[in-house]
């Protein structure tokens, strides 16, 4: 049989000043998997500090790489303190709660802005992706305003 896929991806503005610490993140993927029902395998954590020069088509100012490895997939969170900006996903091939995860990230990254919110769901082989502005309307318009633009 093949598994199914259950996820979402949150781009984000957050207002924590955590976003550059390693182990606040690591704090932060043990308790989303916790969020989630989810069993934690492994973490990684990689600082990533201007891996590609300036004035390069893809400059980046650097940031941190972080990576859960969970029994069902797996979480990965890539954050840019400078800009306040982070990029998450969440990946199982096993049904989990995602309003009680998105609002637990909200509410733990202190999120001000969502550039980006989609939620996967492909329970039988049919694959559907939602904007999250309808899956998810009510819980994304009372936990951050629109993306700075």
């Amino acid at each position: 049989m093949i598994p199914s896929r259950f996820g979402f991806a949150l781009d984000g503005y957050s207002g924590s000043p955590e976003l550059a610490s390693p182990a606040f993140l690591a704090s932060f993927l043990s308790d989303t998997c916790e969020a989630a029902g989810m069993r934690l395998i492994d973490l990684a954590i990689r600082n990533v500090e201007g891996s590609i020069p300036e004035g390069e088509r893809w400059h980046d100012e650097g940031g941190i790489s972080a990576h859960a490895l969970i029994s069902t997939s797996h979480i990965c969170l890539h954050t840019w303190p400078k800009d306040s900006f982070f990029m998450l996903d969440v990946v199982s091939c096993r049904p989990f709660d995602i309003e009680h995860v998105k609002t637990f990230v909200l509410l733990r990254l202190n999120v001000k802005a969502i550039k980006r919110f989609e939620v996967t769901v492909d329970d039988d082989g049919d694959p559907m992706v939602q904007d999250g502005a309808r899956a998810c309307a009510r819980a994304t318009r009372r936990a951050a305003p629109a993306a700075p633009g």
